[in-house]
């Protein structure tokens, strides 16, 4: 898909968007969506500058890396001091992308301009309170923007009311190129990637694993990909068949997942998790491995028969229900059912439908 005119220079024929993002390429493990969404425009023939602190991690995309503050609570307002200096050219594009973080240039901003929410604010105590009134600000200082579900976009709209706003899903989606099944064999095999931290549910993950019975003919495996505070505590507990290893590149993890079986979503039903869309659950999906998690509208997916390969139990329902799943399953059952997850992410998931959303705000 190819979009044109681009009327302030450039490629002829092409359009210039300029993304102004709080992300730090190259140390924030969140970065994927942004990196895959950029990609994507550019391959549909967008002419896109990137300015944000770090490296951006391909060619394809021109970027200008931009000093950001060592100091918690500082870092958002240096990107938008140091930003100043580029408003100029940054003005002469066709629109520009905008994170919620960096809302406060939206008064310098005379272009078309579409707000980027990958989420609202997560930390807690006095720094939540302070980064919600620049979300809050941002919204309502905007008429077109991008949340990651349809329940962060009810969300926005009962918190900060316009009717006359335009606002695009773009969920989490996988590279289907990159993230691919295979055919497994051996014991079931469960992985859970991310950040390995408390508040996330992993204590829940361990407890259910230590209650499964390992005697069974196909026997458990379980892993973990990431960094964050339980991974000492994991790697201490020295259990049988469980795994850590620390962050790993993405090229790495897509190969390592085709040797699993089913991935883990166990994080509770919380304001963070409700409106998100994990990227971890599309990857999963995109490499052909089942769901296991707590039942909310984060998790959930839509598509017939979905129920099968996505295994989602409440909370207070959740060890005991998933352990009779898991020793119910035999090595035929889980083939089965991740031809079924696999080739949903290829039909549902794939980058190249948030990109053409993206676009259609973009060129609207």
């Amino acid at each position: 898909m190819i979009f044109s005119p681009g009327r302030r220079g450039g490629n002829e024929g092409s359009m210039n968007v300029t993304w102004l993002t709080a992300r730090y390429f190259g140390k924030d493990l969140c970065a994927t969506t942004q990196i895959e969404l950029s990609l994507g425009l550019v391959r549909c023939g967008v002419n896109l500058t990137v300015y944000s602190p770090g490296k951006f991690p391909a060619s394809e995309v021109q970027h200008i890396s931009i000093p950001r503050s060592k100091i918690k609570g500082r870092q958002s307002a240096s990107i938008v001091k140091n930003l100043k200096p580029y408003l100029k050219k940054i003005n002469q594009s066709d629109c520009v992308l905008l994170d919620w973080k960096l809302s406060s240039l939206i008064p310098k901003i005379t272009t078309k301009l579409v707000l980027i929410d990958r989420g609202p604010p997560a930390d807690r105590g006095l720094l939540s309170m302070l980064q919600m009134r620049v979300w809050k600000r941002g919204w309502k200082s905007v008429k077109h923007g991008c949340v990651v579900s349809e329940q962060h976009k009810k969300f926005v709209e009962s918190s900060i009311p316009n009717k006359s706003r335009t606002i695009a899903v773009l969920p989490a989606g996988v590279n289907t190129q990159l993230f691919q099944k295979a055919t497994r064999k051996g014991p079931i095999r469960l992985v859970y990637q991310g950040r390995i931290d408390s508040h996330r549910g992993i204590g829940r993950i361990i407890q259910l694993f230590e209650s499964l019975n390992h005697k069974s003919p196909d026997g458990f495996e379980l892993y973990f990909h990431g960094k964050g505070n339980m991974v000492d505590e994991i790697e201490e507990m020295n259990l049988n068949n469980v795994k850590v290893t620390r962050y790993l590149e993405q090229a790495v993890l897509a190969n390592r997942l085709t040797n699993y079986d089913i991935g883990l979503l166990p994080m509770p039903k919380s304001k963070i998790w409700t409106l998100a869309s994990p990227l971890k659950r599309s990857e999963y999906l995109g490499s052909g491995l089942l769901i296991l998690g707590i039942r909310h509208e984060g998790h959930q997916i839509e598509g017939r028969g979905s129920d099968n390969y996505c295994k989602l139990y409440p909370e207070n329902e959740f060890l005991h229900r998933a352990k009779e799943w898991l020793e119910s399953l035999r090595r035929e059952d889980v083939d089965l059912l991740q031809e079924k997850a696999r080739a949903y992410a290829v039909k549902h998931l794939d980058w190249n439908h948030s990109v053409e959303r993206l676009l259609e705000i973009i060129s609207s």
